[in-house]
């Protein structure tokens, strides 16, 4: 009985290989919560349970006494060990071919069944791998003891500033790989997105945007600092070293002046919320506001240790799928704090960096389906219908008007736009009505001088924005700076 409850309790473990590695061996960089006492607990509490699942399944199996049964329990089991092997040899698959691995990984379960070896060569290498979960529940107390969530950061402050009626308003959007070529160059005839076209109409439309790099973790530090950034390197969970332009020093982002740190200079409270990047770790100190989903599947709670077991159990359920409901949870999540940042007049400066469109592409894909053309398509489509969502929430607060708009992204799609690398880049200046087409190549690092003038009541018509943005573009080469 209790070999069997071993071999039930290293299953668990292969099976949280995923938890494990995020908390114990991964960098915690894109971990929004830090695996602290309630999220280690958690998960020793996780593996128990499920490993005391896993042993009464099979003690009711035996019981029943069905071979069928039993054989099915038995590949069940053999399966589940594969798939753990699979997901390992994926995070070491630059050393060897991983289609080549898988087609073993598949012959070899076909060579185990036919010679009725599944439960016994699947049973074998449990055992040896119980040492494992000692080492698992060893890292799990010794790290719930030193509690790692002091690094935490606590809610950010309600409005600072008190703001007139005539304040200058920014709504600043970034969709995530949003190109300009599908999107709106060579539009495919059976994808249709009325909101921009819409907007369009109304707004300054530029033809020839090119982003200030081709990853986020450069090109978005680069729009918020007004800098080119050619190098960014992750390294601990609050370090993101970056390079200017023209400059050999390396620092840490969020230790020089940036667009919100100057927008509070002019008084002004200030809004973002994102993905990816964790912002509040670095720029949250000059924000009014800031908050972050992660990109990567989020194994901890904010909550009790009982809330984080849930949590860790439900995304071992969602299994392959967990990338998907993860880039799903966090498009929901940014795009309802946008609706009510957008439509508050309190916040003069709002930036959003929306997911959308960046893969895995959950808009009405199945979740194995989560990469495919038709599934960007569709993804273009849920940017068109945040838009549209954002606008009908800021007209019913009488606050589009007076709002000014700016969309773009950090950096197309080189998948689907092939060597296309422009990106949108659409404003609407309060109260305008007519559209004005903007032919000049530039580089959108210029955004935030642009922001900034139109903060300072410096620009309020088209042709002063326009003026400004031909005299900031050509002072920067409009090509991607490649990371």
């Amino acid at each position: 009985m209790l070999k069997e409850y071993l071999i039930a309790l290293s299953l668990t473990n292969l099976c949280f290989y995923n938890i494990i590695l995020a908390f114990f061996y991964k960098n915690k960089f894109y971990l929004k919560i830090l695996p602290g006492t309630n999220q280690l607990l958690a998960l020793i509490l996780s593996e128990l349970l499920i490993a005391s699942l896993f042993w009464s399944a099979w003690r009711l199996v035996k019981k029943i006494n069905n071979r069928y049964l039993i054989g099915v329990a038995k590949f069940m089991v053999c399966l589940l060990t594969l798939i753990f092997i699979y997901d390992l040899a994926r995070d070491f698959r630059s050393f060897f071919n991983l289609k080549l691995f898988r087609i073993f990984l598949f012959i070899s379960l076909i060579v185990l069944i036919i010679r009725k070896k599944t439960a016994k060569i699947a049973a074998s290498f449990l055992l040896l791998m119980t040492p494992f979960v000692g080492i698992v529940f060893f890292q799990s107390i010794q790290g719930a003891v030193i509690n790692q969530t002091k690094h935490n950061l606590p809610p950010t402050k309600p409005p600072l500033f008190s703001t007139p009626n005539n304040t200058p308003r920014v709504l600043w959007l970034i969709f995530d790989g949003l190109g300009y070529r599908i999107a709106f160059a060579e539009r495919p005839e059976q994808l249709k997105m009325p909101a921009f076209d819409r907007l369009q109409q109304e707004a300054i439309v530029a033809r020839n945007a090119y982003p200030p790099g081709n990853t986020t973790r450069n090109s978005i530090p680069a729009l918020i600092d007004g800098k080119l950034i050619p190098k960014a390197d992750i390294g601990d969970y609050d370090e993101l070293f970056i390079t200017y332009q023209g400059s050999n020093e390396t620092i840490n982002w969020g230790s020089q002046p940036n667009i919100f740190s100057k927008a509070q200079e002019l008084k002004l409270n200030t809004a973002l919320v994102g993905e990816y990047l964790p912002y509040p770790r670095f720029i949250g100190k000059d924000l009014t506001f800031c908050e972050w989903y992660q990109f990567y599947p989020q194994y901890t709670s904010p909550g009790s240790v009982l809330a984080n077991t849930r949590q860790q159990i439900k995304m071992l359920l969602i299994g392959p799928a967990r990338h998907y409901a993860q880039r799903k949870e966090a498009y929901k999540g940014v795009q309802n704090h946008t609706k009510k940042l957008a439509s508050d007049p309190d916040y003069s400066l709002v930036m959003i960096h929306n997911p959308v469109p960046h893969g895995p592409y959950f808009h009405r894909q199945p979740w194995w389906d989560d990469r495919s053309q038709e599934g960007y398509i569709n993804a273009l489509r849920l940017v068109d219908q945040s838009l549209a969502e954002i606008r009908q929430v800021m007209e019913e607060k009488g606050i589009w008007e007076k709002t000014n708009i700016i969309i773009s992204a950090d950096h197309g799609n080189a998948f689907f736009d092939g060597n296309d690398e422009r990106v949108p880049f659409i404003v609407k200046l309060a109260n305008q009505k007519k559209p004005v087409i903007y032919e000049p190549a530039f580089n959108t690092v210029i955004t935030q001088e642009l922001i900034l003038a139109i903060l300072r009541g410096e620009i309020a018509a088209p042709d002063e924005f326009i003026r400004l943005l031909r005299q900031k573009g050509e002072m920067i080469e409009p090509l991607k700076v490649f990371d």
